[in-house]
């Protein structure tokens, strides 16, 4: 990958998290085709950006806001289990749904606005 495509690379990310850390705030989940469309990617390079995000909310620790991303079906898409498990942050008795439902909690729990519109950005200025 040529520099130029790799800050494309990151901006790419930068604004794909920002974008789910705002749909934490309204509690939704985004769908892979609306990537798709925000990023304007091919549908086979959404997983690898969902796993992106999910790097960049260790790095800044921040909640896993890649979970928020799901298939038509209404589940995350199995990329999003395997990142979890290689990032070691599922316990080995885990049930990966159960795990799962745990993230989305705390991704709603800690961006979820119950302030007036005043705090509104203020959870994605924590993307660096």
């Amino acid at each position: 990958m040529d520099k130029k495509q790799e800050e494309m690379t990151k901006l790419k990310v930068k604004i794909l998290t920002r974008y789910l850390i705002m749909a934490a705030e309204d509690k939704r989940f985004v769908s892979y085709a609306e990537i798709v469309k925000l990023l304007d990617i091919p549908l086979q390079k959404s997983g690898q950006f969902a796993g992106l995000v999910g790097d960049c909310c260790l790095k800044n620790k921040l909640p896993y806001v890649n979970a928020l991303i799901i298939s038509r079906e209404g589940i995350p898409g199995e990329d999003w289990f395997t990142w979890y498990k290689e990032n070691n942050l599922c316990p080995e008795d885990a049930v990966f749904e159960v795990e799962w439902c745990k993230v989305i909690a705390s991704c709603i729990k800690t961006f979820h606005l119950k302030q007036d519109k005043k705090q509104k950005y203020s959870n994605t200025k924590k993307v660096k």
